[in-house]
């Protein structure tokens, strides 16, 4: 499980941006990712976008874009 202080917020786009090399991912670009808020102590579960991914012919692996169910905010994960 990752914290919010492990990513950059970026306010008017509601983005949180990380590298996986940072976060010392085995999987660069994993299926899910749990992040707990610094702030609130609640957990979002972030999925990759596959919409998004197929629209935007998948990025060949420049980043991976996650959304949650639980809120609005989107992650955006870079492999350096």
């Amino acid at each position: 499980m990752f914290s919010t202080d492990q990513f950059q917020f970026n306010k008017q786009t509601r983005t949180l941006l990380g590298y996986s090399r940072d976060l010392k991912l085995v999987q660069r670009f994993p299926e899910k990712l749990e992040v707990r808020s610094a702030h609130t102590g609640k957990i979002a579960v972030f999925e990759q976008d596959r919409e998004l991914a197929i629209a935007n012919e998948f990025w060949d692996g420049e980043q991976c874009v996650y959304r949650s169910k639980d809120t609005d905010t989107r992650l955006v994960l870079f492999p350096y």
